[in-house]
């Protein structure tokens, strides 16, 4: 059964969302909209910054556009996408340390900033590796988010693995001025901000949840329509309120 699983869902993998886990459908259509809407020259080289285990959204992205180059950067990449594309590179580097030329079209980095202790010193981070006029694309929680189930909030999910420091929160979410005036300081412009996980699209994101710390089998397959339907319509109408904060950003 687990082989028949992975078979049939393997295109949605590797060819349409990256994965299946509820926050990372949310993420994913985010950022293939954003491409959509402003698609990277040939040539262009792209940052996924905190790409997280496998890069498999790195993988997804470079697959869609073989004419740009896409470095995956996070301090944990346990296992490269099989099979990884040629136009793409990952990195093992703390986002906080790291150095690179001022060189990337494009920066997108999705639910990294609550994770650091120096926000605004990661989105300066960021306007320096970027080429003038460079796009980043931003996501982060919420402050003061809203719960439908006790069980599916952060302190309540069992331990899958062992603890890493990456997985830590420094803070559980921001305000959209928080974020704004962050960007504005690093000296970013044209930002521009839309809310995600409405509460019917967080609804499901909560079952899933749940079920995954229940080891409910196909819970990613059973809801995932409903996360797709849910973030289309969030990107459509925009909700005015909501768990999650979409950025947009052009280096000055």
């Amino acid at each position: 059964m687990r082989r028949f699983y992975r078979a049939a869902t393997g295109w949605i993998h590797t060819r349409w969302l990256g994965g299946l886990q509820a926050a990372f459908i949310v993420r994913s259509l985010n950022v293939q909209a954003a491409f959509r809407r402003s698609p990277p020259a040939n040539g262009a080289l792209v940052l996924d910054a905190g790409c997280g285990e496998g890069a498999s959204l790195t993988a997804l992205m470079a697959r869609r556009y073989p004419d740009t180059r896409f470095v995956a950067m996070d301090m944990f990449i346990l296992t490269p996408p099989d099979p990884k594309p040629p136009n793409m590179e990952l990195r093992e580097l703390d986002i906080m340390h790291a150095s690179f030329d001022a060189s990337f079209d494009i920066v997108y980095s999705l639910d990294l900033l609550e994770h650091v202790e120096g926000p605004g010193a990661v989105l300066k981070n960021f306007h320096r590796w970027m080429r003038p006029r460079g796009r980043l694309y931003l996501h982060t929680p919420a402050a003061g988010e809203f719960h439908f189930f006790k069980g599916a909030q952060e302190g309540e999910r069992p331990a899958f693995r062992e603890v890493r420091k990456g997985d830590m929160h420094m803070r559980e979410g921001f305000s959209p001025e928080d974020i704004s005036v962050l960007l504005a300081a690093a000296g970013f412009e044209n930002i521009r901000l839309r809310r995600t996980f409405s509460p019917a699209t967080w609804f499901f994101k909560e079952l899933f949840t749940i079920g995954e710390r229940g080891r409910v089998p196909g819970i990613g397959i059973l809801l995932m329509p409903f996360m797709v339907a849910g973030t289309i319509w969030d990107r459509f109408f925009p909700p005015r309120r909501g768990n999650g904060l979409w950025f947009e950003a052009v280096k000055s």
